[in-house]
């Protein structure tokens, strides 16, 4: 029986990624996270406690718990892990430390991508009247939903940017000026195996919460199929990745972000038919036969429980 390793465990991603294995029954799990409460601490077969990514001790800690249970495969999922797991553990199941460091920041990945896939515009402050209200104003390094504004005037503009420097230390130029897009929003759980896309299922994000969906509708639509298909020939994946788009006002899809792991809505996926850690673990060990997989078109909605 393979054991797998999982961080962040208290979040979206990690927590969704430890029930989904645990579910399955076929792996034992061990679960880390540096908050000593996060609640999938309690799920694992084994738990582990350990600093964050900023720590200098964090990789010998990581590799420790590795060597203590003989672990096989890691699943990443706190985003300051991601470059260090593609740089030093080769049990990582991650796309490359340049894909990372790109999809890390929004505006590198806009800077890569917005000549070859339909993106939203961006807007440069130095050009006040090229602006088109409303637009989004967001870190170019984020987390989730965390400090995410609609604006509508320039006279809203102004006061959230002195907000946003002295309450939450976000420069300027630490943030994205990006247009709005009214539409439908998506999520594509997707899976590449170095550089091949190997299948992807988008859903739509009907109802979020704190940027995570609560309530989701897996689809068929060619056109994200055709996003994932183009993403992947610009940028070299390996593993899941969650995908981001939001259609604009005239229905088109543009991509908003790409996040190379695991996503928090991942139970809608798997409720919809594929159970992505495992596929991405098997192909991980070399199996490469998914050719019966498939899934349902379906809602699913989400619930807290306790343990």
């Amino acid at each position: 029986m393979a054991t797998i390793l999982v961080t962040g465990v208290g979040g979206g991603s990690g927590l969704a990624t430890l029930r989904i294995l645990n579910r399955f029954g076929c792996y034992i799990t061990v679960a880390v996270d540096s908050d000593q409460y996060a609640t999938g601490l309690q799920l694992g077969d084994y738990n582990h406690v350990v600093s964050t990514a900023s720590s200098p001790t964090f990789i010998s800690e990581i590799k420790n718990i590795c060597s203590k249970h003989q672990v096989d495969a890691i699943f990443p999922n706190v985003d300051e892990e991601l470059e260090i797991f593609a740089t030093h553990f080769a049990e990582a199941i991650i796309s490359p430390k340049e894909t990372i460091q790109i999809c890390s920041d929004k505006l590198k990945l806009w800077a890569r991508l917005y000549t070859k896939i339909a993106m939203p515009s961006h807007y440069c402050l130095d050009y006040i009247g090229d602006i088109f209200y409303p637009i989004v104003v967001k870190p170019k390094i984020g987390r989730g939903s965390r400090n995410v504004y609609v604006v509508k005037s320039y006279n809203e503009l102004l006061p959230l940017l002195t907000f946003l420097e002295l309450n939450q230390k976000l420069k300027k130029t630490d943030l994205i000026f990006q247009e709005y897009l009214p539409g439908t929003e998506y999520t594509i759980d997707s899976l590449f195996h170095h550089g091949k896309l190997i299948l992807c299922v988008p859903r739509k994000r009907l109802q979020t919460k704190d940027g995570i969906s609560i309530v989701g509708e897996t689809v068929t639509d060619i056109r994200l199929f055709d996003i994932v298909k183009q993403i992947g020939k610009y940028l070299e994946f390996n593993g899941p990745i969650n995908i981001q788009v939001k259609e604009d006002q005239e229905g088109v899809p543009k991509l908003v972000e790409i996040n190379p792991r695991l996503s928090g809505g991942l139970p809608i996926t798997y409720s919809a038919g594929v159970n992505l850690p495992d596929l991405a673990y098997k192909l991980f060990r070399g199996e490469h036969d998914f050719s019966l997989v498939y899934y349902q078109n379906k809602i699913t909605h989400r619930y807290l429980t306790e343990i």
